[in-house]
């Protein structure tokens, strides 16, 4: 066999050793991705979450029964105890509930942590690069986060957070799909870079403080969600993005529909926003906002609040509540700048009367306060109900002023 021979690290091998080492290879690499069974009767592989995260593999399934798995381990990160009940630092995991509200994540009652015990129903923070995880079907409840995720990819679906401080709090980037959230003190869902994108669709927000908070992420989607009684319908920091076909109702007095800080590009579309200190604000470099087909309404102070930044809304209905419809603050310096309102439905056909709810650099300041340089166009103006489509063009300017 001497003429086959193949110099390997500077010695000569037979080539019947190459085959034997690429046959291991291939059955290392064959080898098939487990599921494993939590269950806390003992019929599964392991009755505590956390052992059977420590022998899953990356590309494994943990499933986990009914009942509430309320056993957690005390880890010290940056010097920092952390509580967390299912720890996962590998590679790529998929965890399955027996459904919401039937496999339960949490301590045994209310109350247990206090607001500063880094109790974490779920960590992940996987070593390398590539790893995702996928968690359905589960409940986190009465913990200080639901679930942490510090790099990554993501994805949570069909899961239930209540009672937690924060619902899902991601540095990377991910989808929060069909869960709910109810009695969530901070945010439902509280994003930051490094992610660069997050989703999230068809969720259900009820009593929170607020919804979401995205900061500095390039790529947000906020679709299809139901928010009811939460002080916050949501807060757009310095990132770009979208919220449509969602519907904000019964927002407590003080609270606000949704904020919007620049200087990212946002299209707020098709949502309804309804109570409410105000519906929506503007601020920061909220300039390049399109916001149409919405409805503003129900506002205890104001339906609209821009402050120092030139956003464009058409096409929404905005309807007057108990102050004005429009509140137009900051541009303490010249040169006037102009909001463009046109073209929206405001429950009224009076001009005079439009113009009145609207209180910007037309307005009298009391000194010390300084002139504002801002000013709302609104005309033309929608003289009905503006509808989501057209039939032609002749139609739509027929409605206007």
């Amino acid at each position: 066999m001497e003429s086959c021979d193949l110099l390997l690290s500077g010695r000569k091998a037979p080539v019947w050793g190459l085959w034997v080492a690429l046959w291991l290879m291939h059955a290392a690499g064959a080898v098939e991705a487990r599921t494993w069974r939590v269950e806390r009767d003992g019929s599964g592989d392991y009755g505590v979450i956390q052992d059977a995260v420590d022998v899953a593999a990356s590309g494994d399934t943990i499933r986990i029964g009914p009942g509430r798995f309320t056993e957690y381990r005390t880890y010290v990160y940056s010097g920092n105890d952390w509580n967390v009940y299912a720890n996962v630092r590998m590679g790529s995991l998929t965890v399955i509930g027996a459904g919401e509200g039937v496999t339960l994540i949490g301590p045994g009652a209310p109350g247990t942590w206090g607001l500063g015990a880094n109790a974490v129903g779920l960590l992940y923070w996987p070593s390398g690069t590539g790893a995702s995880l996928s968690v359905s079907a589960l409940t986190f409840l009465d913990t200080n986060y639901g679930a942490y995720v510090q790099n990554g990819v993501f994805q949570f679906e069909q899961c239930a957070f209540l009672r937690v401080f924060r619902g899902v709090r991601p540095l990377a980037s991910g989808v929060v799909r069909s869960c709910r959230f109810e009695g969530v003190t901070d945010f439902g869902v509280a994003g930051v870079s490094p992610a660069t994108s997050l989703t999230i669709d068809a969720c259900s927000f009820l009593n929170c403080g607020a919804t979401f908070s995205v900061q500095l992420i390039a790529a947000v989607a906020v679709n299809n969600c139901d928010i009811r009684g939460c002080y916050s319908a949501g807060i757009f920091d310095r990132s770009a993005g979208t919220m449509r076909n969602c519907s904000v109702k019964d927002v407590p007095s003080g609270g606000y529909g949704l904020e919007v800080y620049g200087p990212g590009s946002y299209t707020i579309a098709d949502n309804s926003f309804d109570g409410g200190g105000i519906n929506i604000a503007f601020g920061l470099g909220a300039d390049n906002v399109v916001c149409e087909r919405n409805l503003f309404s129900g506002s205890r102070e104001r339906a609209i609040s821009i402050t120092s930044c030139t956003p464009r809304l058409r096409d929404n209905h905005i309807l007057k509540g108990e102050g004005a419809a429009v509140l137009v603050r900051g541009f303490p310096q010249p040169p006037d700048l102009t909001i463009d309102l046109t073209g929206n439905y405001w429950g009224t056909a009076i001009a005079d009367s439009i113009s009145a709810w609207i209180i910007d650099g037309n307005d009298p300041v009391v000194p010390p306060s300084l002139p504002i340089h801002g000013f709302v166009d609104f005309e033309p103006f929608s003289s009905v109900p503006v509808e989501a489509e057209k039939t032609s063009l002749g139609g739509v300017k027929a409605l206007f002023r």
